[in-house]
């Protein structure tokens, strides 16, 4: 791969070179042993600032921004989006469970639960986001047929007293106000941008550094 990069960087490098020779005219013009070792050179040292240097600076960029994924931006209390994935998760099982107990199971609760599971096992954070969005979709239908079977009993709608609205209202918060706006989307929105840049967009996929999760509902 060194090899490869140090021959296209060269032809860069000649390129420019001429460049340089042909707006100046009267220069003296170099020796070319000279010059095809400079440029050799020029060339492999270039090569390595791309292969060695750039990607080991590009993947601290991302291990930082990671790190306030999974850890927050604050010291007093867990803000992370790590941490209310985990949270919105225990409240859609709460959800899970307390419907199957009353109501058994269904095309509904048999996708939240296979959403659940999944969540649980998944560590890249690009795939806990997607995850996460199919887990906040099954909870909400499950919900919704908590809902209708629970107005069916008792000729209401559920209200703060009941379990299953106080874990939805839950969910629905992580949601929508602690993950949301959380602090995270803005150093992960400037980490990305960084990533769509040249050397960075061609180093990223070269060495497996992908981009992180841009927003929620994304």
């Amino acid at each position: 791969m060194s090899q490869v990069m140090s021959k296209i960087v060269e032809k860069q490098v000649e390129k420019h070179m001429d460049k340089k020779a042909a707006a100046q005219p009267y220069a003296k013009k170099p020796v070319n042993e000279n010059r095809r070792l400079a440029v050799k050179v020029l060339a492999a040292a270039i090569a390595v600032a791309l292969l060695v240097i750039a990607p080991l600076k590009l993947n601290g960029y991302r291990n930082r921004v990671e790190k306030v994924f999974k850890n927050g931006t604050s010291t007093q209390y867990v803000d992370s989006v790590a941490g209310y994935v985990r949270q919105s998760s225990s409240a859609a099982t709460d959800i899970l469970n307390t419907f199957t107990a009353r109501y058994g199971e269904t095309d509904a609760t048999r996708k939240l639960t296979k959403a659940i599971e999944q969540l649980g096992k998944a560590s890249d954070e690009n795939e806990i986001m997607r995850l996460y969005e199919e887990m906040y979709a099954g909870a909400n239908e499950v919900y919704n047929l908590y809902r209708a079977e629970y107005k069916r009993d008792t000729g209401k709608e559920p209200d703060k007293s009941d379990k299953v609205y106080k874990d939805w209202d839950d969910l629905y918060s992580y949601y929508n106000k602690d993950i949301a706006n959380n602090g995270y989307w803005e150093k992960a929105a400037k980490y990305n941008a960084a990533r769509e840049s040249f050397p960075a967009n061609v180093i990223g996929p070269l060495f497996g550094i992908d981009k992180m999760p841009a927003k929620i509902g994304s």
